[in-house]
């Protein structure tokens, strides 16, 4: 029988849902997570990213940072994707210079795990969005080495990832790149694992070009 007692069973089948993009069930789902278990980040960050998806920025941001706090009080380790996350959020909701500094904050906790050889070939995609984030927001060059790196991660990110977070990212990269063609390839792999990615706000352009072919 389904343990609704359990925050992250419920959490899990509220991405179910999510996934097939039936956010009312997804959204019940998520808040029931945050009443089984108050502390745990989990159901708050999902709810963040699923405002996100309802073009809510503000209060997406609010739940970000929410459960950035309740993970960094339960004394877990930081994880760039909450603070890249974030960074999309404040940047939605106008806040830029806070935004920027969340792009920062995730670029070095990625470069972290890369020095502790805990990154993967997702982790590579998301570097590349946060660097390439930087320089759209303020013009903030990464450094020579890792500019040199981008293009090589970013092909073999492609080539090999399957996370759908990954995919997403390598996405909004090629697209504030210029290259729209490779933006549709990863968010087509996306869409293929979760069918709701049609609807991500920052790649909505593409989806409306696909439709008008």
């Amino acid at each position: 029988a389904l343990d609704v007692g359990n925050e992250y069973v419920v959490t899990n089948l509220g991405t179910m849902y999510f996934c097939r993009g039936d956010f009312e069930k997804a959204r019940d789902l998520y808040l029931r997570s945050q009443e089984a278990a108050p502390a745990n980040y989990a159901g708050t960050e999902m709810l963040g990213m699923l405002y996100y998806f309802l073009r809510d920025f503000g209060e997406s941001a609010r739940l970000r940072q929410t459960a950035i706090d309740m993970a960094r009080a339960a004394g877990g380790a930081e994880i760039h994707q909450m603070w890249g996350s974030l960074a999309d959020s404040l940047r939605r909701s106008g806040a830029r210079d806070r935004a920027i500094e969340a792009y920062v904050r995730a670029a070095e906790i990625v470069e972290r795990d890369f020095l502790m050889n805990n990154g993967t070939t997702g982790d590579k995609a998301s570097r590349a969005y946060y660097y390439t984030a930087l320089m759209q927001l303020d013009g903030r060059q990464a450094p020579e080495a890792t500019m040199r790196s981008l293009e090589r991660d970013l092909r073999e990110a492609l080539d090999a990832s399957t996370e759908s977070y990954a995919l997403l990212r390598l996405a909004q990269t090629y697209l504030a790149r210029g290259n729209r063609e490779l933006a549709r390839a990863a968010l087509d792999k996306a869409i293929a694992r979760c069918p709701c990615y049609a609807r991500y706000p920052d790649l909505e352009s593409i989806v409306a070009a696909a439709a008008n072919e």
